[in-house]
């Protein structure tokens, strides 16, 4: 495997089949640090504590800020794509750690060992329910008004003519829940400073009650207003949960964005109006895969900081290469060589701009310029009068008698050798004398003393002899260096022509005459060399003053293209890692948002109804400026775009279709959806759909639709779809008032009435169906009881409904009614418990609960409308929790 990449299995930790990423996840760093997740696995401390022994202490860390079953999913995925490679494979899991941990895998962070910090656990929020919304002073409201709600799944419609104040709860529950309100936050401030009442301007207060799994009283969230304060300027107040006073502490902020479960009616209309890009972000950002789309970011950020930086160093190239093209100097022409080859020979750049490649150079020009700037004539220490007192010295010694007995010296010399060569022999000077024996020994004495007369005229030659020496020595070859001169533009021809003089001397000239030639030749070649030191000096000035800038941006830009260069080599996998982590991203956005599109394709199928418009596919698509979503449609079988085809009432109903999936996943916390007028633009036919939608989406979740609109009541009604209908109505000075007009109870008992009255009817038909009613509104009236009570003690949602679901027979809701159980023995205590309760649930109530039980079997056989009013009665007070 790659150095710096190994999976669990190559550390020799064999991972489980149940392993999951909240368990343990390994990779070792290129740098042989291990990075680890681990959880509270037993198995997994024992792994970790191996490994950290095996490599030493501080070497096993937590990492990991991406979500714990997101990258779970990478690390499936790595293992089982065998063309990711190693390096690639490894840059993935770094980005997982954060920007830190990859740049440190890139290596490009200067700690090494520097330890992420690790994000704090996520706890999903309890799911909640709306118990209450109440307003005061706010929009079209005035005095305070509670608008109560039935906690739990079912569908709620709040009608009103317009200007009731109705939308004002709509818009004030959103306002109180997020802090701001879509209708207005793309408005003018026209808009937003409309929002205190008219008629009470003070106190404005919101207050939205919740029923939320787990706790046992309601919760409030609370936004309250001081006189003259702006709208941004409120006090939140969250009470009911111990230790909780905001919305942050109960976990609400990140839900109400991504699955926000308002539609208000701007949005309805305007929800493709907007930006692409926000269209797909409200729609991805339910998905929960934003750490997916991050370590995707990630990688590519890295990759382009990468490319930038390879890029910027590259366009800096051609400036540099015209500032060297300016410079007549030996390092410009080498780092121009260096810089001519696509792939740039930065080593040899920086042994030129530290002068290394000019060692063993002469012939460059700096180096011969250097060499003229400090040529100079080897020091004459003898100077002329030291030369010409010397001859002078010599001279007087000739004509003193120290001169006459060293002539007399040489003189004898010559003649005693010739007696020892000859013998004794006549005098070959006078030939009157005779050279014998007693001549030799007297002689040899002579020469003696002659001799010491004669050392002062020795010593005065031997010292002329030693001057003459001493600048003969002085006197070098002409420097080659001159002769090159004129390639560096320096002129050296006088100081060549001087030092040719100064060679210039007789080979055996006496001091006198060599202190002459000194004095004569000596200060010309001085003043020649002094020149060509000058005029060297200046030319390495000149240049030196041209290259040191070019020379400065070279290191500059030196030191960012190594960063560069070593960055280039990282592209490749990163390249590689990026393109995989987006493919990854896709894959599961793809997987992730298929059940939301199949269910906008299932509810607009419900809602088109007579529209010849058919959803074929619901995709998001694209990535970054290009993201958005596409709604792929078929016109009688042509093939279309939504946008292109659709009437604005269809594109309302669209945009119903495709926020009922996002907000009522089942990640979402809120287990109700407001709707504000959706029936806008809507033909009848698309209102009955509407009707028959809500009643789906009110199986599992909350729905409370406010409408001006009474098609959708009326559609309601026609397709016997269960509901409770609240009328909102508006007085003077915005005197709000709320008033039940149906719930299910309510709903199954004018039914029954009805069938009681209608003539039309065959009396046995009548005698049937008027107790099946009223049996349904009792089961109603206690299914509400038991909702209320049971989450209101804390029961999770989920196993209240559960349980409703599994209830057979009207003793068995009774009993749940009345007892808050419904075994058996329970069951066989509902009789007596109405008998003894005659005060509350009416004189007959045993008697009813009996007819209502048997109605559906056989024919009532007393008053049909007396059993409506019993069973109405019965039904209310068994309502009460």
């Amino acid at each position: 495997m790659y150095p710096g990449f190994c999976g669990v299995r190559a550390l020799g930790h064999a991972p489980r089949p149940s392993w999951t990423g909240d368990e343990v996840g390994l990779y070792v760093r290129r740098d042989r640090h291990v990075t680890a997740r681990s959880g509270s696995d037993p198995w997994s401390q024992r792994g970790l504590g191996g490994l950290a022994g095996e490599l030493g202490p501080g070497c096993v860390r937590t990492f990991c800020q991406m979500d714990a079953r997101l990258h779970q999913i990478v690390l499936d995925r790595i293992e089982a794509d065998d063309s990711l490679g190693d390096e690639a494979g490894y840059f993935v899991l770094a980005a997982c750690d954060g920007d830190e941990a990859l740049a440190r895998a890139l290596g490009g962070a200067a700690d090494a060992g520097a330890v992420p910090p690790t994000p704090p656990a996520v706890v999903d929020p309890p799911p909640v329910y709306l118990e209450s919304i109440t307003v005061e002073g706010f929009r079209g409201i005035g005095p305070s008004v509670r608008l109560g709600l039935e906690p739990g799944p079912g569908l709620t419609v709040i009608a009103g003519r317009n200007g009731s104040g109705k939308s004002s709860f709509a818009e004030g529950l959103e306002l109180c829940l997020t802090g701001s309100n879509r209708r207005w936050s793309d408005r003018s401030k026209t808009w937003q400073q409309a929002w205190r009442n008219l008629h009470q301007e003070h106190p404005v207060a919101l207050t939205a009650e919740l029923c939320v799994e787990g706790v046992a009283d309601a919760v409030s969230v609370e936004r309250r207003w001081e006189e003259g304060a702006d709208l941004d300027d409120c006090v939140v107040r969250v009470r009911g949960i111990p230790g909780v006073d905001s919305l942050d502490g109960i976990g609400w902020t990140g839900p109400l964005v991504a699955y926000r479960p308002f539609l208000s009616y701007n949005e309805l209309g305007d929800m493709f109006e907007g930006r692409p890009t926000a269209f797909f972000d409200a729609m991805a950002g339910i998905l929960g895969i934003e750490d997916l789309a991050a370590l995707a970011e990630r990688l590519r950020q890295s990759r382009l900081e990468r490319d930038r930086a390879l890029r910027e160093v590259t366009d800096r190239v051609p400036d540099l290469r015209k500032a060297l093209d300016g410079v007549d100097d030996e390092r410009a022409r080498a780092c121009a060589r260096a810089l001519a080859s696509p792939t740039w020979d930065l080593a040899g750049l920086e042994s030129t701009l530290d002068g290394v490649a000019e060692e063993g150079r002469p012939e460059s020009g700096r180096t011969l310029l250097a060499a003229l700037a400090q040529i100079d004539v080897q020091p004459v220490e003898v100077t002329p009068a030291q030369l010409t007192a010397a001859a002078d010295a010599v001279a007087a010694c000739v004509a003193t008698d120290a001169g006459r007995a060293r002539r007399l010296v040489a003189l004898l010399s010559a003649a005693l050798h010739e007696h020892e060569i000859g013998g004794d022999q006549a005098c070959p000077v006078c030939a009157s004398g005779r050279l014998d024996g007693d001549w030799a020994r007297a002689t040899s004495d002579q020469i003696e003393l002659l001799r010491r007369e004669a050392e002062t005229a020795d010593q005065a030659e031997r010292e002329a002899g030693r001057l003459i020496e001493a600048v003969r020595r002085s006197m070098g070859p002409v420097p080659s260096v001159l002769s090159r001169a004129q390639a560096v533009g320096v002129d050296a021809t006088a100081a060549r022509e001087a030092w040719a003089s100064w060679l210039a001397v007789e080979h055996d000239a006496d001091a006198r005459a060599l202190a002459a030639h000194v004095e004569e030749t000596l200060p010309r070649l001085v003043a020649g060399l002094a020149t060509v030191r000058a005029s060297a000096t200046a030319e390495l000035d000149r240049r030196e003053d041209l290259w040191r800038p070019v020379a400065r941006d070279l290191r500059v830009w030196l030191a960012d293209a190594r960063a560069a260069a070593a960055g280039a080599r990282t592209l490749p996998g990163l390249k590689k890692a990026e393109n995989w982590a987006r493919a990854v991203t896709d894959s599961v956005r793809r997987e992730r948002f298929a059940p939301i599109a199949d269910a906008a394709t299932r509810h607009w199928e419900q809602l088109r109804q007579t529209s010849s418009v058919e959803i074929t596919g619901v995709a998001l698509r694209g990535r970054s400026t290009q993201r958005r979503v596409d709604i792929d449609v078929a016109v009688d079988g042509s093939a279309s775009g939504a946008l292109g085809v659709m009437s604005q009432g269809e594109l309302c109903a669209l945009s119903l279709c495709l926020f009922l999936p996002r907000a009522t996943l089942d990640e979402s916390p809120f287990h109700f959806v407001v709707v504000d007028d959706p029936v806008q633009s809507m033909d009848p036919a698309k209102v009955d759909g509407l009707a028959r939608v809500l009643d789906d989406v009110a199986r599992t979740r909350q729905v409370v639709v406010f409408t001006h609109d009474d098609r959708l009541r009326q559609a309601i009604r026609r397709l016997g779809i269960e509901a409770r209908v609240i009328e909102v109505t508006r007085g003077d000075r915005s005197a709000v008032s709320v008033t039940p007009m149906l719930d299910p109870v309510d709903a199954r008992l004018d039914d029954a009435r009805a069938a009681s009255r209608d003539a039309g009817l065959p009396p046995e038909i009548t005698a049937r169906v008027v107790p099946g009613l009223c049996r349904q509104a009792i089961e109603a009236a206690c299914a509400s009881a038991v909702r209320r009570r049971r989450l209101s003690r804390g029961d999770s949602h989920a196993s209240v409904e559960d349980h409703l679901a599994a209830v057979v027979g009207l003793y068995q809701w009774v009993a749940l009614a009345l007892f808050d159980a419904d075994d058996k023995q329970r069951q066989g205590q509902v009789l007596a418990r109405l008998n003894n309760g005659r005060a509350t649930f009416g004189e007959r109530a045993a008697d009813t609960f009996k007819a209502c039980n048997a109605g559906a079997h056989q024919p009532h056989q007393g008053a049909l409308q007396r059993l409506v009013d019993d069973a109405s009665r019965l039904a209310r007070a068994l309502a009460e929790p």
